[in-house]
């Protein structure tokens, strides 16, 4: 039987990308050249030559990849863009968690400020918003959640995470 809750901790590389809105055209285009993939518009993501880009808010991004340093990623990232986005390594201020399983969903509901029913969160979608008050960027992915949090709250919220699947998985075991 699988696990109803897993959490891993993957070794991503995290840059933050915000785009001017007078250049957003034409870094628009410069990043859709580079990588052959549109910026996603509104809560969504898009995933190309193993680089997932997260929409967190209007005209700005977390680009998450593993197999490459931050700074690599910010380089070529910065590259990308044409010089007309500002981009910063976010590797050593953004902590990763991955949540999956069959309870993931019941796991964040017990601390988000966020609808995660999975008509309204569906695989690709992405938001910005908190759990048990952390900040979180959260993307739903097909076999569960990522979650990027404040490295500096990455304690606090693996301290949540894990008290939380003891509850749920106790629940579960209740309920038979």
């Amino acid at each position: 039987m699988p696990e109803p809750v897993s959490l891993t901790r993957p070794d991503l590389a995290v840059a933050a990308v915000a785009v001017p809105k007078a250049s957003f055209a034409a870094a628009a285009a410069a990043f859709e050249t580079a990588s052959g993939v549109a910026l996603p518009s509104g809560p969504a993501s898009v995933t190309a030559s193993g680089r997932t880009v997260i929409a967190s808010g209007p005209a700005k991004f977390f680009v998450i990849a593993s197999g490459i340093s931050g700074w690599d990623l910010e380089k070529d990232l910065a590259s990308a863009f044409g010089g007309l986005a500002l981009v910063t390594d976010q590797s050593d201020g953004r902590a990763a968690f991955r949540l999956g399983g069959t309870a993931a969903r019941a796991v964040l509901a017990r601390g988000a400020s966020i609808d995660l029913h999975p008509s309204v969160l569906v695989s690709g979608t992405s938001a910005v918003t908190d759990f048990a008050g952390i900040g979180a960027v959260l993307l739903a992915e097909d076999d569960g959640f990522l979650l990027l949090v404040p490295r500096s709250f990455s304690e606090s919220f693996a301290e949540w995470i894990a008290a939380t699947m003891r509850s749920v998985t106790a629940e579960m075991a209740l309920a038979g």
